[in-house]
């Protein structure tokens, strides 16, 4: 155990610049890491085949090849109000997680940089599981703040490593993206048979990309639900005409429900706001997209797969006529209780995206309703928990 203790200016040759934890159980407490480096993993904290549990600690400025502050393989950690902030790697600048279960939650992550790779705040990779059970993944009431990469997934990438089945159990839930940045997915990535996944109640706000994705990407037989989530003032940089660049996407068989979500000011210079693109499979309920682009819905057919949208309950600029369809093989189901009125935001510009008392969109949705033998449950409150 580490109880306020200061690690600096510390280096290692392989592990660990600050502490290596193999097959060990540790316990850090209101600690500081800074400016620790290794040159391969861990700047900061390693832990292979450990029990990690850090709780109100710094990591600041601490480099590696990867995992810039902290690096987990096969290891089971616990992060709680924990500061990441300054950390450089090539990958995983906060942290670096591989195979192992994590729990991050009231975390900061500020202006962590993956230089030559993926996840500027956290990388998470799966290929294996020694648990005898799914990885456990859950990111809670943190804020990532201007975290960048070079690749892909400015603050956070999350994937396994092949679709054979699904291996990660995940949360994300409470949770604010502001500001970060990469060459595609700018904010989040969830890829490679991901099954079951939540992701919900979190803000995604300025986040921007070079070429694709600057909200969260969910790509690859991923499937889940997204809820009251907001997407404002995204930014795709890139247009093309394939339907990749875009504020949200769901592409490469991905099937997601997205219900009571606001998507306003999140699009592409090709002005896409959602993209469902080769094979992919989203119901859109609840939900309002306005000032998305002149396409806030893109359901494109690519490598001859067709993908498929529902759209239920939503208030969508410009409405039926808005939502882009590439040819017969992919296809837009537009179903009932749709509108397009102004949906009344308190204040658009300033991102106060609350409805005023007139707002056609109260009592405009629905407690639950059927789509091809599923049942779509509501959430019973919203964001901001009423």
């Amino acid at each position: 155990q580490a109880t306020d203790c200061l690690f600096s200016e510390n280096h290692a040759s392989l592990w660990g610049g600050g502490i290596a934890g193999d097959f060990a159980n540790l316990t850090i407490i209101n600690s500081r890491f800074e400016q620790n480096s290794s040159d391969w993993g861990s700047g900061g904290l390693h832990m292979d085949h450990a029990i990690g549990n850090i709780q109100q600690c710094d990591f600041q400025e601490n480099s590696a090849v990867f995992g810039g502050a902290v690096h987990a393989l096969f290891s089971q950690v616990s992060s709680i109000r924990n500061t990441f902030s300054g950390n450089l790697s090539d990958a995983g600048a906060g942290m670096h997680l591989e195979s192992s279960d994590c729990t991050v939650d009231l975390c900061q992550f500020n202006g962590n940089q993956a230089l030559n790779g993926s996840g500027g705040a956290i990388d998470f990779s799966a290929d294996t599981s020694i648990f005898g059970r799914n990885l456990e993944l859950v990111l809670s009431r943190s804020t990532l703040i201007e975290n960048t990469a070079s690749a892909n997934s400015g603050a956070v990438r999350i994937e396994q490593t092949h679709t054979d089945s699904s291996m990660v159990d995940l949360l994300v839930d409470s949770c604010q993206f502001t500001g970060n940045s990469s060459d595609v997915y700018g904010s989040l990535r969830i890829g490679n048979r991901i099954e079951g996944f939540q992701l919900s109640n979190s803000i995604f706000n300025g986040n921007t990309s070079k070429r694709w994705v600057a909200g969260p990407g969910i790509i690859t037989e991923s499937t889940g639900t997204v809820f009251n989530c907001v997407f404002y003032a995204n930014y795709t940089a890139y247009s093309d005409t394939t339907g990749n660049a875009h504020g949200v996407s769901l592409g490469s068989g991905a099937e997601v429900d997205f219900i009571n979500c606001t998507l306003a000011d999140t699009s592409s210079a090709g002005g896409v706001g959602i993209s469902v693109r080769r094979g992919g499979v989203a119901t859109v309920s609840n939900c309002i997209i306005w000032g998305c682009g002149y396409r806030p819905i893109s359901i494109v057919t690519q490598a001859e797969l067709g993908s498929v949208v529902d759209v239920n309950y939503c208030m969508i600029e410009n409405g039926l006529d808005s939502i882009y369809v590439s040819d017969t093989s992919s296809i837009l189901n537009w179903g009932t209780g749709n509108l397009d009125q102004d949906p009344l935001f308190v204040d658009l510009p300033g991102a106060d995206l609350h409805l005023q008392d007139a707002s056609p969109c109260i009592g405009a949705g629905v407690n639950s309703l059927t789509l091809n033998n599923k049942q779509i449950i509501v959430p019973s409150t919203d964001l901001d928990g009423n």
